[in-house]
This record gives structure tokens, C-alpha cells and sequence, in this order.
């Protein structure tokens, strides 16, 4: 399928695994150039050398928390430091502790709550100044 994503840039959190990294891969076999940002070096490197062997397109990376102060900020002047313009966003970053829904304490869900959706309001946040139309 031709979704007319040749040669645009994408960041997507959580990338290095999981939900974000099958929506990289997805992206790059569609011919879109992807940054990846998530906790582990370790899983996000080897994620992205398969990204770029697979389909041959420009792949950049930052490891970091995205829960940490200033994240969102720190991930878009890196992405905008490898590619001119970020065309495509994807929040997939977070995995929440699993268990019986009523012995999950509280903080499991702030902590949760944190890294799933206020992860996803700082990246975009800080992301929309940079976008000439939305």
C-alpha cells in the first residue's frame, strides 16, 4: 500500500519496542524516515539498525525518560537537528505494571498516568511550534 510517506520524517516514542516500534517499521516500509526515542540505548539501537537495514531510510534516536522535566523539548530540537521538518507524530511510549485491578496501588496509576499521557502532552506540546500547519 502507497500512503504517500516517501521521504517524510516521523518521531515516534516508545520506539524501540512494542507498539512504537511496529508503527517505525511500518512508517520506514512506507519509505518515511523515523526518530526513535525511548529509555533503553540498548533496545532503541538495535531497533533502529533494523529499521534502516530493512528498509534503507534515515533513522536518528535519543534515549531518555520522557517523564523527565523538559523531554518533549529535548526530543523535538534533536529530531529537527537530524531531519528539516517533522511531518508525523506517534505517542507510544509506556507500559504500565500489570496486575489485579484492585490491588494496583495508586501510585502504579500516577505512574502510568505520567509516562502514557502526560508523555504525550509534552512531546506534542513541544512539538506544535514547530509545525507550519497542523
Amino acid at each position: 500500500m502507497d500512503l504517500n510517506l516517501k521521504g517524510k520524517n516521523a518521531i515516534v516514542s516508545g520506539g524501540n519496542k512494542g507498539l512504537g516500534a511496529a508503527s517505525a517499521m511500518a512508517l520506514a516500509a512506507e519509505g518515511a524516515n523515523v526518530f526513535l526515542t525511548a529509555r533503553n540505548p540498548d533496545d532503541l539501537q538495535s531497533t533502529a539498525d533494523e529499521i534502516k537495514k530493512a528498509h534503507g531510510v534515515e533513522v536518528g534516536l535519543l534515549a531518555l525518560d520522557i517523564t523527565d522535566e523538559g523531554s518533549g523539548e529535548k526530543i523535538v530540537a534533536a529530531a529537527l537537528g537530524q531531519f528539516d521538518n517533522i511531518d508525523i507524530l506517534v505517542n507510544a511510549a509506556g507500559a504500565a505494571r500489570g496486575g489485579v485491578f484492585h490491588d494496583i496501588e495508586d501510585q502504579v496509576w500516577r505512574d502510568a498516568f505520567e509516562l502514557k499521557f502526560l508523555g504525550a502532552v509534552k512531546l506534542t506540546r513541544a512539538l506544535v511550534p514547530h509545525r507550519h500547519a497542523l
